[in-house]
């Protein structure tokens, strides 16, 4: 029943994490193999991504799904650029977004989003690569002078 209502083009309503209910159309369905094994198993419940993640996750798939029906295998410059647009987002809300990508399949977002990561880190010092990432020093200042001295 619900493989039929996907296949007629209508909304499915899937649940975030936060209790959200977010409508899914085929195309975004179509987009990601979870959701799509989830309508099949009857299960709408995404349990550990939060609602406003899973619409960027949504547009994200919505406007490439729509872009691969107008321009087929050929990624043109204008999909691009939207692309970069769509990553200019607060660190935060990027790690999400790997996150999401990551947990739900969706190899193309998360290429890009790694991507924008790398080119954050790029030419940085191990200090504000840990900055950038949120890692917190994990080494005394005895045992980096140790790994400094070897």
């Amino acid at each position: 029943f619900i493989s039929d209502i996907a296949r007629m083009g209508e909304v499915v309503n899937f649940s975030s994490s936060d209790g959200r209910r977010i409508g899914l159309s085929r195309g975004v369905i179509n987009e990601c193999p979870i959701f799509k094994n989830m309508l099949e198993n009857g299960n709408l419940q995404i349990t550990n991504i939060s609602g406003d993640i899973l619409e960027k996750v949504i547009e994200y798939c919505s406007y490439h799904s729509n872009a691969l029906k107008s321009e087929g295998e050929n990624i043109s410059e204008e999909v691009k650029i939207w692309d970069q647009e769509f990553l200019k987002v607060e660190k935060s809300i990027l790690f999400q977004l790997i996150y999401a990508a990551d947990y739900l399949e969706i190899e193309s977002l998360l290429d890009m989003a790694c991507k924008a990561v790398a080119s954050m880190i790029v030419g940085k010092n191990p200090d504000e690569i840990r900055e950038i990432l949120n890692i917190e020093k994990d080494l005394t200042a005895k045992e980096e002078k140790q790994i400094k001295k070897d």
